[in-house]
């Protein structure tokens, strides 16, 4: 039976560290999705609390390979999956995916001594949540690097990220048990907005993407701008923009709902 994808995997430390998004998060279930279409590979997944969502897309020519016959939907258990990848060589292999039956294979190409797995796909009862559509007033354009300082930062505070928009600045502030941490940061662009905006969200739910970013210091030369939207007492959404050959991201947060001082 023919598998109705094959992909090449070139880059294979910067496939595992994305994936890690996921995997190295308490928060998300041990099993998640994976579509494999002609857009790409994408990973979307909702946490138990449904507190966090995340979309994951690694564009085809991320990719050495990318056939994709027909679109799927795999069912996997993540430990499995980054217990296999643990096995391959990041500088020296050459991984290709495919299916075989209704198992993911992944096998090296190019080595002297071939090695390959399988993974068995998980019983998940329901369906890969949609990418919600939502509108917001703010949308800012900031470095990534602006914002993974804050998260640094919080280190050892913890607590809530308290977020200000008005006068066209977004300011920061991380509250902890016993201590506060301040910082502010300028929008890019105005945006028409003229009305002030505040929301509070657990500082917790933001280290998927210090964990990113400590795996690959480079990346944040590589991203630069993020875009971060958000509303009164609403989610706030954190992405990238599509690059063709680099994995590109959506992390969703909703808010902590707080009485007013």
């Amino acid at each position: 039976m023919e598998s109705p994808f094959t992909i090449i995997v070139g880059h294979i430390r910067e496939f595992k560290s994305f994936l890690k998004m996921i995997m190295r998060s308490s928060t998300f279930s041990e099993d998640f999705h994976v579509e494999v279409s002609e857009e790409g590979m994408r990973i979307h997944e909702l946490d138990r609390s449904h507190i966090t969502f995340l979309d994951l897309l690694f564009p085809p020519k991320f990719f050495d390979k990318y056939q994709c016959n027909e679109a799927t939907v795999l069912k996997l258990n993540r430990y499995d999956l980054l217990w296999v990848l643990d096995g391959f060589d990041e500088e020296e292999d050459l991984l290709e995916l495919s299916m075989n039956g209704e198992k993911l294979q992944a096998r090296t190409l190019e080595a002297i001594h071939e090695r390959r797995f399988e993974i068995s796909q998980v019983d998940l009862e329901y369906a890969p949540p949609s990418l919600p559509d939502v509108e917001y007033p703010i949308n800012l354009k900031i470095a990534l690097r602006q914002l993974i300082k804050i998260v640094e930062n919080s280190q050892g505070v913890g607590g809530s990220l308290k977020l200000k928009y008005q006068f066209n600045r977004l300011y920061f502030c991380i509250i902890g048990e016993t201590q506060k941490y301040y910082g502010k940061t300028f929008a890019a662009e105005k945006n028409g907005a003229s009305k002030c905006y505040k929301s509070n969200y657990s500082i917790e739910r933001f280290k998927p993407l210090l964990k990113l970013c400590e795996d690959n210091k480079f990346l944040p030369d590589i991203i630069g701008d993020i875009y971060i939207q958000f509303e009164q007492d609403s989610p706030i959404t954190i992405k990238t923009e599509p690059y063709p050959d680099c994995p590109s991201f959506m992390l969703m947060i909703a808010p902590r709902i707080e009485a007013e001082e």
